[in-house]
């Protein structure tokens, strides 16, 4: 019974060494200090888009995507479906004070847009700059959005706007 004793205190410095550990990895990778906040943008349309009708303007999906410049680590990525026709989608993420790469595509999740890889929350700079849409039929509140813009990040709070164009030509 005395050894029993022992093996509790032992046992729970084991499990608070774990928990610790486990709480201390924010998935920063090899370290990195996210200490600045970055607020997001993405807006499909200027403010007053005479061009925009039926929805076209609008997005149901996006992907976000946030890359260090210098090492194309991605500090950030989030993938939306089943969004209420938005126009605008804002986010706040901390981030390192590394120049950020910004990749957006909004709609891409009809079944009759194919592209040459894959739209996921696991998806890598080069294979954003390679992927292209293989097939894409028209429709008119769904049309396919790309953005990117490149951002300094210069102080602990950086807001950026990232526009994005449409990928489909409309003939009135």
């Amino acid at each position: 019974m005395k050894s029993l004793r022992y093996i509790y205190p032992v046992f729970y410095a084991l499990m608070a060494t774990f928990v610790l550990v486990s709480c201390g990895n924010d998935g920063a990778g090899g370290g990195v200090v996210r200490d600045n906040t970055l607020k997001l943008t993405i807006s499909t349309r200027a403010l007053a888009d005479e061009l925009s009708k039926g929805g076209d303007d609008k997005f149901s999906s996006i992907a976000l995507y946030i890359f260090n410049e210098e090492d194309d680590y991605c500090e950030y990525s989030e993938v939306q479906t089943g969004l209420d026709n938005e126009d605008t989608f804002t986010r706040s993420v901390s981030v390192s004070n590394k120049t950020k790469l910004i990749y957006a595509i909004a709609n891409f999740d009809d079944i009759e847009k194919r592209f040459s890889g894959t739209i996921t929350e696991n998806t890598t700079r080069q294979e954003l700059d390679e992927l292209s849409v293989s097939t894409y039929v028209f429709d008119s509140d769904k049309i396919l959005m790309v953005g990117s813009k490149r951002v300094p990040i210069t102080s602990s709070y950086v807001s950026a706007e990232v526009p994005m164009q449409r990928l489909a030509a409309r003939v009135d």
